[in-house]
């Protein structure tokens, strides 16, 4: 006896029938979500991305702003250290090494922060980190360095002061 594929006609008229006399699911229904659920939805998406434009990397937003020429988002934020405004930071010393008595891993960091005021000040890392502050600003302009970096003039939200600091030190 011959082998039946799907070409003969009597295997295809078998699989149909057996195709139709098969019990069949019931249907589900697709839920269609009310107009308040809708509303819900896009505030919620909203807060989403609220969110993530506040935590957002602010050089690479600008950079992404500047190739789709689209606008900026206004309010930025600057790191206050102890009632001073940091313009920007550089690392000083960065060493790592094994403690010879506890044989556990040791890091030094040591950074500059350059302050608004035209004052610089060296201290730990971590030390900057943990006692940083955030200082709201309104953006009013932006400007290009001659070697492509991009500055943002802000006013601040303390004292109305305007101050002109590079994207890369703004979050």
């Amino acid at each position: 006896m011959a082998k039946q594929t799907l070409k003969d006609p009597e295997t295809v008229e078998a699989k149909v029938e057996e195709i139709i006399s098969a019990p069949k699911e019931e249907l589900v229904k697709p839920e269609i979500t009310p107009k308040d659920d809708n509303a819900k939805i896009i505030n919620e998406l909203r807060e989403q991305i609220n969110t993530l434009m506040a935590v957002a990397d602010k050089k690479a937003l600008s950079n992404y702003f500047n190739k789709t020429k689209k606008e900026v988002p206004s309010i930025m934020k600057l790191r206050v250290f102890e009632g001073l405004v940091v313009l920007s930071w550089k690392t000083i010393k960065d060493e790592v090494f094994q403690d010879s008595v506890t044989r556990a891993w040791r890091e030094t960091q040591i950074v500059e922060l350059t302050f608004e005021d035209g004052t610089t000040k060296e201290l730990p890392l971590i030390e900057f980190v943990r006692k940083y502050k955030y200082l709201d600003t309104t953006k009013v302009g932006q400007s290009f360095d001659e070697d492509g970096s991009t500055f943002v003039k802000l006013v601040r939200s303390d004292n109305g002061k305007e101050v002109l600091v590079n994207v890369a030190f703004v979050n």
